[in-house]
């Protein structure tokens, strides 16, 4: 079980796109904006996040329970958040210069405190990975006639619909071309 969910681990290759003004962090703000004299400095930036269940924590159990199979985890954890530095833009242009100058190890460190929380907190992406991690234990269990709940920091986590798993395929694609 612990190898099934370390496994659906959630990597995110996103877009981060930030109004960033001095009332944000005034020292980044001025090593953002350079010479130029605006109020927000808009970055755009490709990144990459990492969440998964760690499964290796000694919280991880599995109990069998009148027929009923409860696998008990730890919450969803931020592992890992990178910004591509190499292809970041500040107000549309690129930053290479900025990023290579004097300044440029300051402003990667300074940029990675500043949106790592937010990353930390995302709750949308959490539940995107307590889903894959829920999606692996039923593939797993689920064939086998197995029933199956799951809980996530001491949480009763709804089993995500998966058809062919607990929604039959017939149904699903009834549903899917009545709906065009």
């Amino acid at each position: 079980v612990k190898n099934l969910v370390q496994g659906a681990a959630v990597d995110f290759d996103s877009a981060l796109v930030y109004n960033f003004t001095a009332a944000d962090d005034s020292e980044l703000f001025n090593l953002l904006r350079g010479d130029a004299k605006t109020d927000t400095v808009l970055i755009q930036a490709p990144c990459y996040t990492r969440y998964a269940v760690p499964a290796k924590d000694r919280f991880c159990r599995v109990l069998d329970r009148d027929g009923v199979t409860e696998v008990w985890l730890p919450d969803v954890r931020f592992y890992y958040f990178e910004m591509k530095f190499d292809k970041m833009l500040l107000n549309g242009k690129p930053a290479t210069d900025l990023m290579r100058g004097n300044n440029g190890v300051a402003i990667r460190n300074k940029l990675n405190d500043y949106f790592t929380p937010y990353f930390e907190k995302d709750k949308v992406r959490k539940k995107i990975t307590r889903d894959e991690a829920t999606k692996s234990l039923m593939f797993y269990f689920m064939p086998y006639g197995v029933k199956l709940k799951v809980y996530m920091d001491n949480e009763d986590w709804p089993l995500p619909t998966v058809v062919g798993i607990n929604k039959d395929v017939d149904e699903a694609i009834r549903e899917y071309v009545g709906a065009k």
